[in-house]
Order: C-alpha cells, then sequence, then structure tokens
C-alpha cells in the first residue's frame, strides 16, 4: 500500500526532474543515479527530490533478470505491496504486527510541507498493525528552542487530530517520549505496565554539546492469550530514536552510549513474564553489510562530506548483535516486499531521504519464543522516512 499524492511536499515540481531514474530492483533510485554522476553524492536536494520520487511512484516492476526474493514465501507476495494482517496463528502461539515510521513532526520530506493526519492515517490504518512506533512526532505547540523551519511549518492541529484519529482505529494506549522530539507507542493491545521515560543522554560527555536529547520508554503489552489479564504473556516495546548527530567519527560516540544506556535500561526494566523485546526505530545509521562495495562507497563518500560528517559504523549495530538482539530484516525464512540483493539477507531498497536504510526493526528473544514471519516497506510520500511493517509469530 502507499498514499496518494495528497499534501506530500514541495519537493514535487520545485526541484526540476533531471530525468527519472529507475533503479534495479532492491535499490534506492539515488544511489542507482549517482553511480552514473558523481558530482550529485551528498547533494541534498537532489537525495531528497530523488527520494521523494522513488516514495512518490513505490515499487518498480520487477524484471525478468531482477534478483528473486529471499524466501519461498516472499516470492508470492507482490514487490512493492503489503500484505494483511497475518491470522491469530496456530494454537499456542500468537502473532503480532509492529509498523514504525519516523513521520518528520508532520512537515513532509522537504521538513517545511505540513502533512494532513487524514493523510497519515491513510497509510497506517489499513496496515493494522498491533503496536505502532512513531518517531519525531512532538505533542507541540512549538517554542523558542524548536530550530527552523520545523517551528514554523509544525501544525500543531494535525497533531491532536492523529492522536484522536489513531485512538478511532482502537489504538487506545498512547505514550510519549518527554523529550522535545518525542516518540509516539500506540497500541491495540492492553497496557500491562510502562516505565517513565528515561534520557539516554544524561551519562555521556556528549551531552553539554547536544541541542536535544534523545529518551526511551518501555511498554509492556498484554498478549492475546491467557484466561486473564494474570495468565497473559507479555511484549515489551520500546519507544526511541537515536541521535542523529554522532558527534564522533565512529564508535565511542553519542548513539552508541544511548543503546549502552537503553542497554541498560532494559536488564533493569524487562519483566520476566515478556516473550521477546521489540525495538524498532530510526537508529540514523546505515549498515555496512546490506550494501554492495560500490554503493557503499558512494554511502561513505556522502557520509564524509563537510555538511555531513557522519561516520560509517557508529558500533550500534555490533552492540545490539552481541547482547542478543537481531534485526529482522535478517531472518532469512521472512517474507518481504522487495528482492534481496547480494550481500545481505534481505534490507529494503531505501527507508530515508538520503537514498539509504536507516529504520531498523530489532527483537531479542532468548528462549526462542520468537519467529520473524515478514518486513515490508510501505511506500509514501507523507515524510522524508518510509514506514516499515514487521510481522511475529510469537510463542504463548
Amino acid at each position: 500500500r502507499r498514499s496518494g499524492r495528497r499534501g506530500a511536499s514541495h519537493c514535487e515540481g520545485a526541484v526540476a526532474s533531471e530525468g527519472a531514474v529507475e533503479p534495479p530492483s532492491g535499490r534506492s533510485r539515488y544511489l542507482a543515479a549517482a553511480g552514473a554522476r558523481p558530482e550529485i553524492v551528498g547533494d541534498m536536494p537532489t537525495m531528497r527530490r530523488l527520494f521523494y520520487e522513488q516514495a512518490r511512484d513505490g515499487a518498480p516492476p520487477m524484471s525478468t533478470s531482477s534478483s528473486s526474493f529471499s524466501s519461498s514465501r516472499a516470492s508470492s507476495e507482490a514487490l512493492g505491496a503489503v500484505p494483511p494482517r497475518p491470522p491469530g496463528g496456530v494454537e499456542g502461539r500468537v502473532t503480532l504486527r509492529v509498523a514504525q515510521w519516523n513521520i518528520n513532526c508532520l512537515c513532509g520530506i522537504d521538513c517545511r510541507s505540513a502533512q494532513a493526519a487524514s493523510d497519515i492515517l491513510e497509510v497506517l490504518g489499513p496496515l493494522e498493525a498491533d503496536v505502532l512506533l512513531i518517531q519525531e512526532a512532538p505533542q507541540g505547540p512549538p517554542n523558542e528552542w524548536w530550530p527552523e523551519p520545523w517551528k514554523s511549518a509544525f501544525p500543531t492541529q494535525a497533531m491532536r487530530d492523529l492522536e484522536s484519529g489513531l485512538k478511532d482505529l482502537g489504538y487506545n494506549v498512547q505514550l510519549r517520549t518527554h523529550c522535545a522530539n518525542s516518540t509516539l507507542l500506540c497500541s491495540k493491545l492492553p497496557l500491562e505496565a510502562a516505565t517513565p521515560s528515561a534520557s539516554l543522554d544524561d551519562d555521556h560527555s556528549f551531552r553539554g554539546s547536544m541541542k536535544e536529547e534523545r529518551a526511551a520508554l518501555l511498554a509492556h503489552l498484554r498478549l492475546p492469550a491467557g484466561a486473564n489479564s494474570a495468565d497473559s504473556p507479555l511484549v515489551a516495546c520500546y519507544a526511541t530514536h537515536l541521535h542523529h548527530d554522532n558527534m564522533v567519527p565512529g564508535w565511542g560516540g553519542v548513539r552508541e552510549a544511548e543503546v549502552t544506556a537503553l542497554l541498560r535500561h532494559w536488564q533493569a526494566h524487562a519483566s520476566p513474564k515478556a516473550r521477546c523485546g521489540i525495538l524498532a526505530t530510526d537508529f540514523n545509521q546505515s549498515r555496512r553489510g546490506d550494501y554492495s562495495a560500490k554503493d557503499w562507497s558512494l554511502i561513505a563518500e556522502a557520509l564524509g562530506k563537510p555538511w555531513v560528517r557522519q561516520p560509517e559504523d557508529d558500533g550500534v549495530a555490533d552492540l545490539l548483535r552481541g547482547a542478543g538482539w537481531r534485526c529482522a530484516f535478517d531472518a532469512p525464512a521472512a517474507a518481504r516486499n522487495w528482492p534481496s540483493r547480494p550481500p545481505s539477507t534481505g534490507a529494503p531498497p531505501v527507508s530515508h531521504w538520503t537514498g539509504t536504510v536507516v529504520d531498523y526493526p530489532y527483537v531479542v528473544d532468548h528462549q526462542g519464543f520468537v519467529e520473524v514471519l515478514g518486513v515490508y516497506l510501505v511506500y509514501s510520500p507523507l515524510s522524508d522516512h518510509l514506514p516499515i511493517v514487521t510481522d511475529l509469530s510469537i510463542s504463548i
């Protein structure tokens, strides 16, 4: 599913198209173009325009020469389509659908175009997710500390309309992290307990140089099983969002410190009744293993530009892997609505306006309770990120 063209962004028409570049299935339009035109590497207006076009147009048709889907289950899914929510599952298991989306403060791909709540709901509603994890969903209204252009563009009433519209869809649990650019967790599942929102930036040396902090909130939600609420197993979901500025060009930066704090938080607060933990968010970092050497060289060149200056590897993926968290994109048997491409097990072609993937769903499950059924990309030109859907089967 993807939304229509309504209210998307000034990117349409504001930058004249220089000829459509149709990437091979499984590759972003920007990386396909940058490989042929080195002068556009790291050029932000061009990156945003190509992302807008790809988000608007959706998945390209799959040619006979395209890479095959990575599993027999995936081959049954139409390229770019999101299948209906899986049924309840076999006896002893339940299915869970989680959707994540950084909505860029409802300010569109260009950060200046206010989006209507109805358009966002048009994307989220049909997904029928049990849990929504929505980054950059501040409560508003803007104050003097907000940066431009979001300060001028943020539609406060649209955020209220989004909250009420989500309640109409059955998301009666709505929890926000306390930081200014907050994450909103919405659930159709009943809430067992939630931790207070905690800063991820209190205990590292970079805090004094940061204009904004990031936070985390852990919600324990009751899965639909058991005779009463006391018998229900739980799923533990984080609402969080890692910082866009790592401060250093490698490991030992802000994001590694934030995930270190989050892992301590998990150890202290995860319930023994939780069948698994879910961390699905904007990590603000791509993984080298998801790209060919040629594409990664283009990404690395852009990351090194003076106006970017971000690391090729911030250490977060290795830190999570070492703590037992696994990325759902790496599940070899999971269905997906894009073709796999070597060397990746199956990361999507794009999730962010930079033409890369920075949004990932992670699961921790030390006892084998969880199977990743599918991961799906949703095309929509309403934000500078794309929604991602993850389907899980959980043993109860």
